[in-house]
């Protein structure tokens, strides 16, 4: 049982995408068996080949809703086919209740307690099979009334019940370029 939770503020495809690719790559490169939940609808395959990810090996799954996932990965787990599941990304979860609803609504809290009862789910069905599970999230600011002036700290979408599920957490920010000359290589 394993689960990560990977976050980040770098809106370059050279981080977490380049991280789920090199952790695809390595699963099935050694006849392994991983899926990729793609919430954000992003997922481009020809773009994972392209970076050497077996994409006919892959199970490319789209979620049509935040209340989906637990079903289907509890559903993908206890298969004890899959080496690897990846969600990416939590951000994108979109409770059915907002799908539904007239633009303007408030669902405060919504996406945070599907999670919540997700993840314990989710954990159980881990607990009994060797899949390692990645949530891919994304960070947002948020100002904290009652706090020193001007002080902003940084939350993940989706509530709190990621990192204390998560096993190991990996934050990812983008820190600069490495090129050569004027031509611009990597987006570190």
């Amino acid at each position: 049982m394993a689960k990560s939770d990977s976050a980040g503020k770098s809106p370059s495809i050279l981080s977490s995408t380049m991280l789920m690719f090199a952790l695809l790559m390595a699963t099935l490169g050694t006849t392994g068996c991983c899926a990729y939940l793609d919430v954000e609808n992003a997922m481009d395959p020809s773009l994972a080949e392209s970076m050497g990810v077996n994409t006919e090996n892959l199970l490319l799954l789209r979620l049509s809703s935040a209340e989906n996932l637990r079903s289907m990965v509890n559903t993908l787990t206890r298969t004890g086919a899959l080496d690897v599941t990846v969600v990416d990304s939590v951000a994108a979860l979109v409770p059915q209740c907002e799908i539904d609803q007239m633009i303007g609504g408030t669902f405060k809290d919504v996406q945070s307690r599907i999670m919540t009862q997700a993840l314990r789910k989710i954990h159980y069905s881990l607990c009994h099979s060797q899949t390692l599970i990645v949530f891919v999230n994304q960070v947002r600011s948020s100002p904290k009334s009652g706090q020193s002036f001007g002080r902003v700290d940084e939350v993940t979408c989706g509530g709190n019940a990621l990192q204390f599920y998560a096993a190991v957490r990996l934050k990812m920010m983008r820190k600069g370029l490495l090129k050569a000359k004027d031509k611009v290589y990597v987006s570190l």
